[in-house]
């Protein structure tokens, strides 16, 4: 049996669900998961112009009556929110477009030369391609370690392989060093005023009462803008919960593979994220304007 706390609430803490534990056989953690995060809603599809209309039931161009459609909340890099006709981007949609990665370009030249390197035979375009077989590789691995954490977290457990041990082990430090409370984990959260949509990990009470949002790394890297990503959230989550306690502070929680973490405060001004979606913005139009500026 496995523990899982959040699909049954119990009492208000600061605004956001406190949950109770809940006991349910492990072996259905990851599908009760899987069912929590598909969420399903009804957008709206224009035939004649061929778009998607959000929750306009009728075309704001041709007039015409569009169609409702179930869509899951997320689709690619936009969100579709109840009740917001236009599908909002992603923080890490914006971010990913907008900022160069200098480690990531070091991490990639250093794939491409190691590939070659280990097979003399190998062409110029399989180099290429061996970066790209990378990258999803360790994508996938980033994304199941954060169900994992996920279950963890709401009490659940998992077999500890050879390939996440140090991660979950890392984790388990974590919540040893530092007491806290989880309120909620992969939450999506919204701003309707500045037009933008993201998951965040978790939100966490501290000990002192102190609220934070954490979100967990497991990358080689923590790079520059989860400091920018956080403090989007955390904007977000104010704006959706205005008469509630806003969260004190922000972290990243960098899990490591040998087992260790770091712990890193972050604190970028939100004013950032809005002028790097501005750029975003322009990129947006150039594209749409004329495929070749880019």
């Amino acid at each position: 049996m496995g523990n899982l706390k959040g699909l049954l609430k119990n009492k208000k803490t600061g605004g956001y669900s406190e949950e109770r534990e809940v006991r349910y056989p492990a072996v259905l953690l990851l599908r009760i998961h899987n069912k929590k995060m598909a969420k399903i809603k009804k957008i709206y599809f224009c035939p004649k112009c061929k778009l998607w209309r959000g929750s306009e039931k009728k075309c704001p161009e041709c007039k015409r009556k569009t169609i409702p459609v179930d869509a899951p909340l997320k689709r690619g890099s936009y969100y579709y929110i109840p009740g917001i006709p236009k599908p909002l981007p992603s923080v890490t949609t914006i971010l990913n477009d907008v900022l160069a990665k200098p480690a990531l370009i070091h991490w990639v030249a250093e794939t491409a030369a190691k590939a070659a390197l280990e097979n003399p035979w190998m062409s110029v375009k399989e180099a290429v391609s061996s970066i790209y077989r990378t990258k999803e590789k360790a994508g996938l691995k980033g994304k199941d370690i954060h169900k994992i954490i996920q279950n963890l977290s709401k009490g659940g457990k998992v077999e500890k392989t050879k390939e996440i041990k140090g991660y979950i082990e890392a984790y388990e430090k974590f919540k040893a060093d530092v007491p806290f409370r989880i309120l909620a984990t992969e939450k999506i959260v919204y701003s309707k005023k500045y037009g933008y949509a993201g998951t965040l990990d978790a939100i966490i009470k501290f000990k002192n009462g102190e609220l934070a949002i954490i979100d967990f790394k497991t990358g080689k890297y923590v790079y520059r803008e989860a400091s920018i990503q956080l403090s989007a959230y955390k904007q977000a989550l104010e704006e959706m919960y205005p008469k509630k306690k806003k969260p004190d502070k922000t972290f990243v929680v960098h899990l490591k593979s040998d087992g260790t973490y770091s712990l890193i405060e972050k604190n970028a001004s939100f004013q950032i994220f809005l002028a790097l979606k501005k750029v975003w913005l322009w990129q947006q139009s150039l594209e749409n304007n004329n495929g070749n500026n880019k």
